[in-house]
This record gives C-alpha cells, structure tokens and sequence, in this order.
C-alpha cells in the first residue's frame, strides 16, 4: 500500500518541479531587457530557491546546495574576467572557511544523532 500512496507523492512532485521550471522561465523571458544579464540571473535564483522551499519539491538542504552552487558557479564561471586566478578561489573560500564547516559538520552530526534516536538519550546522560 505504500507504493500506491507514494506513486502520486513523485507524480505531484515531478508536476510540481515542471510548473517551476515553466515559471522560471516565463519569468525569465518576460523581464526586461533592460537588466543586465547577472539580474535576470539572480532574479531565476530566487524564483528557484522560494519555489523550491515553499512547495519543498526536493527536500530543504538539498534545494540550499543547489542554490550555493548555482551562485557559485555564476559568479566564477561566467562572470569573472578570463585569466584571474584570484576571482574564482574569492568566491569558493568564502564556503570553504573553517566556521562553515564546522555548522556543517555539527548539523551533519545532529542529523544523524537524531535520525537513530540518539538525541533522545543525550539529555539522560
């Protein structure tokens, strides 16, 4: 019974991401020229990342890592003159820091202590 009740979960899910998409790109298309491209740009980003979180098509952390890599790539990919070496490595540092990676490795951690139900034994120690 469940791979009944789960078939129309991914069907809806999967009409869900499509109709984003459309959107995204309706919007895309109906800004005006005007903007530069690195707006039009963002402006999608956002779309994306409100879309995403508010309909939770994929699940929330892996809609903010698209969301860094998508931000990450823009800025040092095609929007950086060709030959800086210095222009690519400014953008990754800034998630590579140590603090960020110790939230991440202490949230990583929370995760797991609370998906084999050890957070509900911590208190008692």
């Amino acid at each position: 019974m469940s791979q009944a009740t789960a078939a129309p979960s991914k069907r809806k899910e999967l009409y869900l991401a499509i109709s984003a998409f459309i959107l995204m790109a309706i919007v895309y298309l109906l800004l005006p020229d005007s903007l530069p491209q690195i707006q039009k740009q963002m402006t999608i980003i956002f779309l994306f990342a409100a879309l995403f979180w508010a309909l939770e098509i994929i699940p929330l952390y892996a809609t903010s890592l698209i969301i860094i890599i998508a931000l990450t790539s823009i800025f040092s990919f095609f929007h950086v003159q060709e030959g800086d070496p210095v222009a690519i490595s400014h953008f990754i540092t800034s998630f590579s820091s140590p603090i960020i990676m110790l939230f991440m490795g202490g949230f990583i951690l929370a995760a797991a202590a609370n998906k084999h139900e050890i957070d509900k034994y911590l208190p008692i120690l």
